[in-house]
């Protein structure tokens, strides 16, 4: 963790909730100032029957985890997740892991290939809006699977007062973490009128597929993270 030496910076972040506070407890540990300000909410879809347990489920988001563990969802078997914090989200529901996949749907398809028992199904419990093509990647592999989704990620109506306030003041950074969540930011200002509001601050991008989605709007500067990580975007502001 690098603490900031200089004077505290305003950092926005647009992240859905729960996830948003987490990230808001790393920024203020770095001797910055968060704004939270989430631009989509989370709504879990209620699925009757659930997945079947004796198959290998697959996750994608920390949200798709939580969806599942609040129906009171439990798999008979290890489960696979992309990155730390959906690894994080099924250890804390009570999920064994199978094995983590580390950057993207590709990376965690290559390592469902080389390591799921090939006698179960594959369900891939996950959100309506998806960035990428899980479900093809393992095709590619001859794994057949099930996407089911789980919970919805819904933009918000309009753009939170507390943000609108963030974009009206000094200089600050703006945490990106989904395309989608980028598109939707863009939209709320055009929507509201703040479109140039944008220019006086830094944008801090997820990844490279987050900032091609950020360049639509103009900003004092654009950033991408080094590699796909919470840490890596915050050592940016």
């Amino acid at each position: 963790m690098r603490r900031v030496a200089g004077p505290a910076l305003r950092v926005l972040i647009t992240r859905p909730e729960p996830d948003a506070h987490s990230v808001a407890d790393e920024v203020r540990r770095r001797g910055h100032d968060p704004v939270v300000a989430p631009v989509i909410q989370i709504v879990v879809l209620t699925r009757e029957p659930g997945p079947d347990p004796n198959e290998t489920w697959v996750f994608t988001s920390a949200n798709g985890v939580r969806a599942a563990a609040v129906q009171g969802w439990r798999p008979h078997h290890p489960v696979f997740a992309v990155g730390n914090s959906s690894a994080g989200a099924a250890r804390m529901a009570g999920y064994a892991i199978a094995g983590i996949g580390q950057s993207d749907a590709g990376a965690l398809a290559a390592l469902i290939a080389q390591q799921a028992d090939r006698t179960r199904g594959i369900i891939h419990l996950a959100g309506e809006n998806r960035a990428g093509d899980l479900e093809a990647e393992l095709a590619l592999a001859g794994l057949c699977t099930q996407t089911i989704a789980i919970y919805e990620a819904r933009a918000v109506s309009e753009l939170p007062a507390i943000a609108r306030n963030f974009f009206y003041g000094e200089s600050g950074a703006v945490l990106l973490f989904s395309a989608r969540s980028a598109r939707i930011l863009e939209n709320l200002l055009n929507d509201s009128g703040m479109a140039e509001s944008a220019r006086a601050h830094r944008a801090l991008a997820f990844s490279e597929s987050v900032a091609n989605a950020a360049r639509a709007m103009l900003w004092k500067s654009l950033a991408v993270a080094s590699t796909p990580r919470l840490g890596a975007m915050l050592d940016l502001v």
